[in-house]
């Protein structure tokens, strides 16, 4: 009983330590923050805008027109139709090139029905006669295909309406023919002096230098699509363009057509 006392005293110094004790050695759990997270916005989508194009178009010469010869020949002016599709691209509001692959006729006749030639020669019976009828059906067609490289500088739109003119260069590759059927058959007393049936084929194709100088206008249909209408100078030097020559067709050098074109013209 006398070490009670003692055990006391030893252990007091220890109990009175343990609040100090755990002062030090209080635990403070980290402070957690709240993490912000980013508001997800509405996706729009955007729509691509290039300058990029691509056109289509037709024309017709306006020289070369529907007629009838004196001696039954026709002259059919879809010979003279012309179309073209085109790729470009829009450097600026102002100024825009592309490569066009275009198809151009030249002339197309067809002597139907056949119209009258006559056979030189001789009558035993009448020796004043020097010719008898005879006939003749001649078909002849020239046609060009062409590529271009063209320029063109629109003035700026008004009004949904953008004037501009252009030129372009390039090769052509045409093809002519014409197709003579003679018939001429003695009669009586009279001698062809060249009867019979005679026929000839001539065909040449050939690569020539092609131009064009154009002025026109298109109009906004919508944002991106539009109508163009123009005037073209068509030139296609030292190739072959049928023409009329009074009593029949022939080819005249040269080529050289006004043609008025219509067209629609896409943005991409």
């Amino acid at each position: 009983m006398r070490q009670l006392p003692i055990v006391i005293l030893a252990v007091a110094p220890m109990v009175s330590a343990l609040p100090a004790f755990a002062a030090d050695y209080d635990y403070n759990p980290p402070l957690v923050e709240e993490t912000a997270f980013p508001v997800m916005e509405e996706y729009v989508p955007v729509e691509a805008v290039t300058n990029w194009y691509i056109r289509g178009d037709l024309g017709v010469d306006v020289e070369n027109v529907p007629e009838m010869f004196n001696n039954g020949g026709a002259y059919n002016s879809l010979g003279s139709v012309s179309g073209s599709v085109a790729a470009g691209y829009n450097f600026s509001d102002l100024f825009r090139m592309e490569g066009e692959l275009g198809y151009t006729g030249l002339g197309d006749f067809d002597s139907d029905p056949e119209f009258g030639r006559f056979c030189e020669g001789s009558d035993a019976g009448d020796p004043t006669a020097t010719t008898v009828p005879c006939s003749i059906e001649r078909d002849g067609n020239s046609h060009a295909w062409t590529f271009l490289v063209n320029g063109f500088f629109d003035f700026g739109t008004f009004a949904r309406i953008t004037p501009y003119v252009g030129a372009g260069a390039g090769i052509a590759y045409t093809d002519y023919g014409v197709y003579t059927e003679r018939e001429c058959t003695s009669a009586g007393d009279f001698t062809c002096d060249i009867p019979g049936t005679l026929y000839s084929d001539v065909r040449e194709r050939e690569f020539h230098f092609a131009y064009q100088l154009s002025a026109g206008a298109s109009y906004d249909l919508t944002d991106k699509l539009k109508l163009d209408v123009g005037y073209r100078l068509f030139g296609i030097p030292g190739a072959q363009q049928l023409v009329r020559d009074g009593d029949g067709v022939d080819f005249e050098e040269d080529t050289l057509q006004h043609q008025v074109r219509f067209g629609l013209r896409l943005g991409l």
